[in-house]
């Protein structure tokens, strides 16, 4: 769960950016 939240954060970090 801990590996999961971490890549999904990471993944939505430079989507959410321009």
């Amino acid at each position: 769960m801990s590996s999961f939240r971490v890549s999904t954060h990471q993944s939505l970090i430079p989507i959410k950016l321009p």
